[in-house]
């Protein structure tokens, strides 16, 4: 690639590589996210007896929103970034994707959650859009209003990039100025207090389940998938570094107090950018997180954190010990993914394109707090 060829904002030794390829270490990432999730939800006996660093990092597991935000940034931007540089991005097969990637799962698990609840399920559950509204956030199926967030980064990112590239901004710019744009168009909506089930109710609100106060995590990946772009070789010790450095932040986060506790989310998010980083070299906990076992665990991720609150998964759960409810979500996990999930993703993508399914992009689960 020449110099007159290189993309704005990247370097012209821009390396070629395929966007498109599944970077198995990051998959398993996914794993250790939703692990982080369930012990955030059910390891609380443990953390409210115990004061030591595994009960801190315990409260502090719904991070892992902010590991599963920084790597759906980093995964769709790297896949779509050239693509739409150059013009050969296609708007269709773009959100064929990204709906076969939540929604059949996502609708299993409304219509079980439905049949033991029949009054929790709204139009907003329908659309996703829970996340918007205060008095339905939690509701449905309980740790989905968090894809209401990456829904609304599926639908900018195009526009994002393609703004980007025209104006030929430094990219730390263009994050920057998207950051203030959504959390104030977030604050206004919220001082519109529109009463429909407390439809963007308060700024709390705002900043914890919408693009709003989340988009920053987004932009850490970002930022990172053209770092990628630009030199492939990271080294390896910068994931385990970070890993450390996250888990440590989480620590702090358990014994200190709002407004910190936010401040400190964030520096989570740059953390996890290390992590990723970190993890598409070879070696060290890249090797590790390559076998086989991890993998699969990460591509039944987004399986384990929508079941995991739901009836079926309590009811099945109830009564086990710690371990053993781990061990039990997981297999009812393997069981979705093998017989819902994925057969659904490979159905809605023959529908809409005729093609099976890719593995481009991390599915999209993001914890509740």
């Amino acid at each position: 690639m020449s110099k007159a060829d290189a993309p704005p904002s990247l370097p012209a030794k821009t390396p070629a590589r395929d966007p498109g390829a599944e970077i198995r270490p990051l998959t398993s990432l996914r794993a250790f996210a939703a692990l982080l999730v369930v012990l955030f939800h059910f390891g609380r006996p443990y953390s409210s007896t115990h004061d030591d660093a595994l009960a801190a990092v315990f409260s502090s597991g719904y991070i892992g929103v902010t590991i599963f935000f920084v790597l759906s940034g980093f995964l769709i931007t790297l896949r779509y970034m050239d693509a739409l540089r150059m013009g050969q991005f296609s708007l269709r097969a773009y959100f064929v994707k990204r709906v076969a990637r939540i929604y059949p799962l996502y609708f299993v698990m409304l219509l079980s959650v439905f049949a033991f609840v029949p009054t929790t399920v709204a139009w907003p559950h329908l659309l996703l859009a829970q996340g918007y509204f205060n008095d339905l956030v939690l509701t449905g199926v309980p740790t989905a209003w968090s894809l209401t967030v990456e829904e609304a980064f599926y639908a900018l990112l195009p526009l994002i990039l393609i703004l980007h590239f025209r104006s030929r901004l430094p990219l730390i710019v263009t994050l920057l100025i998207w950051s203030s744009g959504l959390l104030a168009i977030g604050h206004a909506l919220v001082l519109l207090q529109i009463p429909t089930y407390g439809f963007m109710a308060n700024d709390a609100q705002m900043l914890s389940n919408t693009i709003g106060g989340q988009f920053p995590m987004f932009a850490v990946g970002m930022g990172c998938a053209f770092l990628y772009r630009w030199r492939t070789e990271w080294p390896s010790g910068l994931a385990l570094i970070s890993l450390i450095g996250l888990l440590g932040t989480m620590v702090m986060m358990a014994h200190t107090i709002e407004p910190l506790t936010s401040v400190l989310g964030y520096v989570c998010g740059a953390w996890t950018g290390g992590i990723v980083l970190g993890l598409t070299a070879p070696g060290g906990l890249s090797y590790i997180l390559s076998h086989r076992l991890f993998v699969y665990l990460g591509r039944i991720s987004y399986a384990l954190y929508l079941v995991q609150l739901t009836p079926i998964g309590q009811a099945l759960a109830f009564g086990a010990n710690f371990a053993a409810q781990i061990i039990t979500l997981e297999g009812l996990s393997a069981l979705f993914y093998e017989f819902v999930e994925h057969p659904g993703q490979r159905l809605v993508l023959r529908l809409g394109l005729g093609v099976p399914p890719t593995q481009d992009s991390p599915h999209p689960p993001t914890p509740s707090p």
